[in-house]
């Protein structure tokens, strides 16, 4: 068996129409718009156009809005920023001032040897120097 479906309403239009025959009010309300008289599709292109501007007005409200939220947000971003780069020049002065610190508790190293280390101050020589003969300019006092 062969299911049978209602023809559209644009279907049957076009039927009658071919056939002559005339619409039935309750029927003519179920077409869209092709039927509207000129004040009918006036109104129709007015509430489009009215929808078309309220729909324009929205979408610059939300743009404004999100504009809004986007300068709040780069102002917050700047301010941690701000904070986190003074906190860490708070921490490298605090570094400093540690390192000053332990720099005085300290002693200090010289970098010149003592005299009399190691061996007394008396020069160590190589068993080739020992062998070469002293002459005035080499002459090492010990």
């Amino acid at each position: 068996m062969a299911k049978t479906t209602k023809p559209s309403p644009q279907l049957l239009r076009q039927i009658r129409q071919v056939s002559e025959e005339k619409i039935p009010d309750s029927e003519a309300k179920q077409i869209p718009s092709q039927g509207l008289t000129p004040e009918e599709s006036l109104k129709e292109n007015l509430e489009q156009q009215q929808m078309k501007a309220n729909d324009e007005v929205w979408a610059k409200k939300r743009i404004q809005e999100i504009e809004g939220e986007i300068k709040i947000l780069t102002q917050k971003r700047q301010e941690e920023r701000r904070k986190r780069r003074e906190s860490s020049f708070a921490k490298a002065s605090e570094d400093k001032e540690k390192m000053a610190q332990e720099k005085a508790l300290l002693p200090e190293v010289s970098s010149k040897p003592k005299k009399g280390l190691p061996f007394w101050g008396k020069r160590i020589k190589t068993a080739q120097q020992q062998a070469q003969p002293e002459t005035a300019a080499r002459r090492v006092g010990g």
